[in-house]
């Protein structure tokens, strides 16, 4: 499977969108509230991405589009953001991306990604962060490395 092209800019900030497929079937009955299941636990979603390219960029990014990807027919992995921070994901274009001029010689391609599966939290790190305040978390993971890799007796077992 092909790499996006590490020298190549990560999408922009702007206009970046993670829009999930719906798992949930729902069937409407004569009366009362609809009747819903989960039809699936994987499901794709469709991210927006928007990137502005130089010239030697957008060069690059055309002929890995056409020979790499064979015109966006192949999966590839780009690293994307998400709640998990910026991840390796497989994507696939959903249609050709757009692409326009701006100032000088550079150009803002657009498109939208059709993602396998967005990486999400296990089990385990859902009870815990249900327990706990991100922020609070994020200061003590220092404290909380050093204790459970340096302190702890079992850190020195295999």
């Amino acid at each position: 499977m092909a790499d996006f092209p590490a020298t190549l800019p990560t999408p922009l900030q702007s206009g970046y969108g993670i829009e999930p497929t719906d798992p949930i079937l729902r069937t409407q009955m004569q009366s009362g509230p609809a009747r819903t299941r989960r039809q699936f636990t994987t499901f794709p979603s469709k991210i927006t991405v928007k990137w502005h390219f130089t010239q030697g960029e957008f060069a690059v990014f055309e002929s890995w589009y056409h020979l790499s990807i064979l015109d966006g027919q192949n999966w590839f992995n780009i690293h994307l953001a998400n709640g998990m921070g910026t991840t390796v994901m497989e994507a696939k274009f959903e249609a050709p991306p757009k692409s326009a001029a701006i100032s000088g010689m550079n150009f803002e391609v657009s498109a939208a990604l059709e993602v396998r599966s967005v990486p999400r939290l296990t089990q385990d790190y859902l009870d815990v962060s249900l327990t706990y305040f991100p922020d609070e978390l994020t200061h003590s993971s220092p404290a909380l490395h050093t204790l459970t890799n340096l302190t702890l007796p079992s850190a020195n077992y295999l």
